[in-house]
């Protein structure tokens, strides 16, 4: 009826000896690896994303009505304008299965966090405490 498990830890796999441990960042990638190519857009997927384009005003347009905004901030800064590259768009776009409604509410979202939090705007001298630590994040 009932299951007892043993608390025995599991033998450890031998660590491969053909990859080297580093606690360095891997910056550049090696020789051996390729990185696959990028599929083409279908048709419908390009017509998904010129309609995007063109309803990005309306988007953009109720950002300085969203709760978290109250100031009258409805033009992008410049550093704002990356987040609506064909690029961004099309990361939307995947992210939410072609869905263009799902799609314009996250980068709304996004766009409305970026002017709350200002992440572009983090000195190095705020995080130093962290990065003393020996804590790192890649991305």
């Amino acid at each position: 009826m009932f299951s007892y498990f043993s608390t025995a830890p599991e033998p450890q796999a031998e660590r491969s000896t053909s990859i080297p441990v580093t606690h360095e960042p891997v910056l550049v990638l090696p020789t051996h690896i390729t990185v696959p190519p990028i599929k083409p857009l279908t048709t419908s997927q390009i017509e998904t994303l010129s309609q995007f384009r063109v309803s990005l005003p309306k988007f953009l347009a109720s950002l300085e009505d969203h709760a978290v905004i109250k100031k009258d901030k409805s033009r992008l800064s410049e550093r704002e304008k990356a987040w609506v590259d064909d690029e961004c768009l099309l990361r939307y776009l995947r992210a939410t299965k072609w869905n263009l409604e799902a799609a314009g509410v996250r980068l709304l979202t996004t766009l409305s966090w970026r002017r709350v939090y200002k992440p572009d705007e983090i000195s190095p001298e705020e995080v130093e405490p962290e990065a003393e630590s020996g804590k790192m994040f890649f991305n």
